[in-house]
Formats: C-alpha cells, structure tokens, sequence
C-alpha cells in the first residue's frame, strides 16, 4: 500500500508511482484510488500538479485510455528532466 506523503515527491519518485498507477489502470482499478491520492498530494507545489490532476481526472471518470495517455506524455517529461 502507498505511504503517507508529507512533502513534495522527487521527480524519480512521481515517476515510479505513475509506473505503478499505469499497471493499476491497466490490471487492477481497485488499487488506482490510493495512488491517484498520493500522487495528488506528493505532486502538490511542484511543476507536475497540473499534469497529475488531469491524469486524476481521467482515471476518476474512466477514461482509461486517455488517463494512460497523459500518464505517458508526463513520464517522458520527467524522464527528460535531471533526477538526483
């Protein structure tokens, strides 16, 4: 299960747990709940927030296609910034 998040994920963090929500909406929608939550709070405050939402936003309304799509494009984005 996801830990509790106090402060902002690191870039290599949102990517792992956008790894982990892609194989939830791909084979377990039980599970994409939590994580749609912690990355919700961990993405706050970072240059992210907006892309999270909208990947939120889809996952809520079932959009699975699409939510996977944004997840993606955001996965690229920050596999292309510096990770420490």
């Amino acid at each position: 299960p996801p830990t509790a998040v106090v402060e902002p994920l690191s870039a290599w963090e949102l990517h792992e747990r956008l790894r982990h929500l892609a194989e939830a909406l791909e084979y377990d929608l039980g599970l994409v709940e939590p994580l749609i939550a912690e990355l919700s709070v961990g993405g706050r405050a970072t240059p992210y927030e907006t892309e999270i939402a909208a990947i939120a936003a889809s996952a809520e309304a079932f959009a699975i296609d699409e939510a996977l799509s944004q997840l993606h494009r955001l996965q690229e984005r920050l596999l292309a910034s510096p990770m420490p």
